[in-house]
């Protein structure tokens, strides 16, 4: 649905809300909704099949999309919102153990780390 309202966003001619107003509207990042505005300029086909089936988007099929959506939260049939966050800390965390390890391979005498730094330290000019 939000597909298909960002796409209706793309076509309008004229003058149209920003990017960011149009997402907040949707209630949707912009960056994501960016993301679909370059599908649409790689390949439009498909959204303009849907629109040729289903026509234009109402606000009312966008109400009853969101009170589906809430309800398969509810039955946890959705990814938690957390989830992103977990995903990004758990990043930072093997950042964190990686530089650790490189930091700690670096005072190994011939390990990987110091023989790359004794390498750079040979052909470094003088």
């Amino acid at each position: 649905m939000i597909k298909r309202f960002a796409f209706l966003w793309f076509t309008a001619a004229g003058s149209k809300p920003s990017v960011r107003s149009w997402a907040a509207q949707l209630g949707v990042s912009r960056t994501w909704l960016q993301k679909l505005v370059r599908e649409f300029r790689k390949d439009p086909t498909e959204m303009l099949r849907a629109q040729a089936n289903e026509g234009d988007p109402r606000l009312v099929d966008l109400e009853r999309a969101r009170e589906r959506s809430q309800e398969m939260w509810r039955r946890g049939e959705l990814r938690p919102r957390q989830f992103q966050q977990w995903k990004r800390l758990r990043r930072e965390e093997r950042a964190y153990d990686k530089n650790r390890r490189l930091k700690a391979e670096a005072e190994i005498p011939f390990g990987r780390e110091w023989k790359r730094r004794m390498r750079a330290n040979r052909d470094a000019p003088k």
